[in-house]
């Protein structure tokens, strides 16, 4: 029953926008109210330039989720690329009543007070946005122990899979868990 919405959150990751309409619509069909597949058709609206729908879409996640901190980003980017900034410094505050934080958020409100012409709120948020960002020599500290421990380095990926290990059996022949 899930299938159609998975299919689709890969398409949109991969930025296949226009094929993953086809299978966000599939899954609409099976679950209207499905949140997930709004927020997916959001997105695909969103890459479309499509932005007054891909709102809409957002809003009625957050009927359900009001404090989805991921959401609340996409509204506020949105808002932003609409020139509404007002209205995406409101959304992206919600972020931050989350989580204060949050990286992508402190860096659209830099961008949202830049575009209010509220420089000092802009310049705080730039230094917020600094103080999260993850420090490039973290990486290089780190990348020898992540290159000799894979598993461990895709613990620290988005997204990964975590492959089964095969069951072997103990001395008295039973099956490990």
């Amino acid at each position: 029953c899930a299938l159609p919405i998975y299919v689709a959150r890969c398409l949109v990751q991969e930025g296949e926008t226009e094929a993953a309409a086809a299978w966000i619509e599939q899954a609409l069909e099976r679950q209207p109210q499905l949140a997930r597949a709004h927020f997916f058709n959001a997105l695909v609206l969103k890459a479309a330039g499509s932005y007054d729908p891909a709102l809409a879409e957002l809003n009625r996640v957050l009927q359900q989720y009001p404090r989805d901190r991921v959401v609340l980003n996409q509204k506020g980017r949105i808002l932003f690329l609409k020139r509404e900034f007002a209205g995406a410094v409101a959304a992206l505050q919600g972020v931050l009543e989350v989580d204060p934080e949050d990286l992508q958020a402190h860096y659209n409100l830099m961008l949202a007070y830049r575009g209010l012409g509220d420089a000092a709120s802009a310049d705080r948020e730039e230094k917020l946005y600094l103080r999260f960002k993850a420090e490039e020599s973290s990486q290089a500290i780190t990348g020898d122990y992540r290159r000799i421990h894979p598993e461990d380095n895709n613990e620290r990926q988005p997204i990964h899979e975590h492959a089964a290990r095969p069951e072997t059996p103990d001395k008295h022949g039973r099956k490990s868990e």
